[in-house]
């Protein structure tokens, strides 16, 4: 199944970027499948959330319109969400990239505002 998107190659991001249903990956990871794969799952997490507010249409027409923030909003200000999210994305780029654990663990302690540790990044991305 494919999931609706827009790709943009652009020296504006560090490595890659999405937001709602668009994705930035830098030039020089153009062949990082991988890194695709994983901005592709966080375009599948806000996609999720619209499609799950889809039924309030019957209550209200313009209440679907919510899900298209819900993703944003929740990754913005929950850092259990943003934990989750990451976390989920990088397991799908493990899948391409195996022996970047390491590398993994030291974004999700250092780049996202989780307040983890080294162990419990490695415990969240390697556990099932």
């Amino acid at each position: 199944m494919t999931i609706p998107h827009i790709l943009k190659y652009t020296d504006k991001v560090k490595g890659g970027s999405s937001k709602f249903c668009f994705i930035k990956i830098n030039p020089k990871f153009k062949d990082d499948v991988g890194l695709h794969k994983h901005e592709l799952e966080h375009v599948k997490q806000f996609w999720g959330g619209v499609l799950l507010s889809l039924p309030s249409f019957f209550i209200h027409p313009l209440l679907p319109l919510a899900g298209l923030l819900c993703f944003p909003l929740l990754y913005t200000f929950s850092r259990k969400f943003r934990l989750w999210s990451e976390v989920q994305a990088y397991k799908v780029q493990l899948k391409y990239n195996k022996d970047d654990v390491e590398y993994f663990v030291k974004y999700l302690v250092e780049d996202y505002d989780l307040k983890i540790n080294h162990d419990q990044a490695r415990h969240f991305l390697t556990s099932n």
